[in-house]
Formats: C-alpha cells, sequence, structure tokens
C-alpha cells in the first residue's frame, strides 16, 4: 500500500512540475514578444559596406591628416535651400535632398566646414532612380558651390590620381548657381 502513495506523490510532482515549465515558456514567449515589439529600430551593423569601408581605408591613407573624413552625412546636414524662398518652395527643396546622403564628406580639421563631397558609384548607380538622385546631388552641389567627386568603386585605387582629384576639386569649387 505503501508502493502507490509513492506513485501517486510521483505522479503529482510530475504534474506540478510540468505545470511550473510550461508557466516558465509561457512567460519567456510572453517577455520576448514584448520587448521585440517595443523595440522599433535596431542598429544597422556594420554601418558601412565593404566597397565604402575599402574606399574609405584609402581616403585614410592619402589624407595625411588634412581633413576630418564623415561617411555617410545626411544630405540636408551640409546643404539647405536658401533663407529667401518662400516656405512653401523651402519644403519643397528641402525634402528632396533631406533622405538623401553623401558618401564621404571632408572637413576642415580645425574648423569643421565642408570642404568637398564624395560620391563613391558602383553598379547600383547605373539604375534610373540613382541616375536622378547622382543628377540632383550634382545639381545642389553645383547650386551652392560645394565640390563635388565622383569617384568609380573599385578593388584597388590610384592613390596618386584620387589625390589630385581630390586637390582640383577644392581649388576649383563650382561657381555657385540657382538651381533651374
Amino acid at each position: 500500500m505503501i508502493q502507490p502513495e509513492i506513485q501517486s506523490s510521483s505522479y503529482f510532482q510530475y504534474y506540478v512540475l510540468m505545470g511550473i515549465a510550461l508557466i516558465f515558456i509561457v512567460f519567456v514567449i510572453f517577455l520576448v514578444r514584448y520587448f521585440w515589439r517595443q523595440r522599433l529600430y535596431f542598429v544597422k551593423i556594420p554601418l558601412l559596406s565593404p566597397t565604402e569601408k575599402h574606399f574609405l581605408m584609402t581616403l585614410n591613407a592619402i589624407n595625411a591628416g588634412y581633413f576630418w573624413i564623415a561617411p555617410k552625412v545626411r544630405v540636408a546636414d551640409v546643404l539647405h535651400p536658401s533663407s529667401n524662398l518662400s516656405s512653401d518652395t523651402w519644403k519643397k527643396y528641402f525634402w528632396k535632398v533631406s533622405n538623401k546622403h553623401f558618401d564621404f564628406v571632408l572637413c576642415d580639421k580645425e574648423s569643421f566646414e565642408v570642404v568637398c563631397v564624395i560620391e563613391l558609384n558602383d553598379k547600383s548607380h547605373n539604375e534610373y532612380e540613382r541616375i536622378q538622385r547622382d543628377e540632383l546631388i550634382t545639381e545642389v552641389c553645383a547650386s551652392a558651390g560645394l565640390p563635388l567627386v565622383w569617384v568609380i568603386a573599385k578593388r584597388d585605387y590610384d592613390k596618386k590620381a584620387l589625390t589630385e582629384s581630390l586637390r582640383h576639386a577644392i581649388a576649383n569649387p563650382p561657381q555657385k548657381r540657382n538651381l533651374t
């Protein structure tokens, strides 16, 4: 008679442990789903593509400490429409560039003034939407008189030619003009 009590006691312990385990699993699932929904944003890793990273390393090699190099800077943080425009017109031109970014921005080491911007062109720049975007970037930089250097993405860069392109662009900025 003692044995059946031990058996029923074992069953009881088994069901209690299973119940606790089930409650724990449901609780964990609830927590995961709750916090997953709460996280609306996630860190994009890495910040630069392998092509952009390789180019940045090349820029750093030729920089010699003259400039701060900032990758992926929003165009609207560098350029903004003229304050002489009406509010509606200002917004129209601001929104054209607000969600776009420059691949690299060179800033003066002392003043942090933007000296030049660099766009790295890979195969995606042959797509229609990218071509339109590139034309807008060219127009906006020309309008502001901001030197813009286009570089074709490569496996290896001619550092001397790249240095000369940057020097030329910085020494000969485009004349400021109105957008058409």
